[in-house]
């Protein structure tokens, strides 16, 4: 039987442009390292009141080959975190607001199966543990993959464009020092029973970004 897919070549760029290797089969997902600061100044005392941090932990890379991609194989799961932190000098209830959101600015990607099937799926927990089920540009889907597993998520096989994870998302002192927000965003490759070398060689570009707002 003809191999399923010999190499895809998945790329999410940040800031700066990471080169294709050619003699490489990578699905490669990569997520900028974030600290972003944002400070509250009273003048009186000239000490930082509030602190909001912002960080992207870690890189998600996906090698799809011939060896963990074939036929009857499961898809391809990675999982980026985000989180946001307030820190108060005082015990104290203030609260701010955040987005996260997600830019993709190059998306060749295309669906391979006849019913349009999302190929590649974006999942989001928020920090309270519940599943994301709406973002607004994106359709909320269900697939199930070669092995049987049910994959739910946005489609983002195609799509391009800013989507916003979260929106004016509150971050809340609630009389404690320290608040941490962890959100847990995972891309999926999905593996069909069907063949998927049509998107052999595709990309797609983009940023994860989390920032302070009114």
């Amino acid at each position: 039987m003809e191999k399923k897919i010999r190499k895809v070549l998945m790329i999410i760029y940040i800031v700066a442009i990471i080169s294709m290797i050619s003699a490489s089969t990578f699905a490669y997902f990569t997520y900028l390292q974030v600290s972003n600061v944002s400070s509250k100044i009273d003048s009186s005392s000239a000490k930082i009141n509030d602190l909001i941090l912002f960080d992207i932990e870690n890189n998600i890379d996906i090698n799809a080959n011939e060896e963990n991609f074939g036929q009857n194989m499961a898809s391809l799961v990675q999982d980026v975190g985000a989180s946001a932190t307030l820190i108060t000098e005082e015990v104290k209830d203030v609260t701010y607001k955040y987005n996260l959101f997600l830019d993709i600015n190059k998306n060749t990607f295309d669906y391979t199966t006849d019913a349009k099937n999302a190929e590649v799926v974006l999942s989001v927990i928020s920090p309270d543990g519940k599943e994301v089920t709406e973002i607004d540009g994106l359709n909320y889907i269900s697939v199930t993959d070669a092995k049987g597993t049910v994959i739910k998520g946005f489609d983002i096989t195609n799509a391009t464009g800013r989507f916003f994870l979260a929106k004016a998302y509150e971050i809340r002192s609630n009389n404690n020092l320290n608040t941490v927000h962890n959100w847990n965003v995972q891309v999926t490759f999905v593996n069909f029973v069907t063949e998927q070398n049509e998107n052999v060689g595709k990309e797609i570009r983009g940023n994860l970004k989390i920032e302070q707002t009114m």
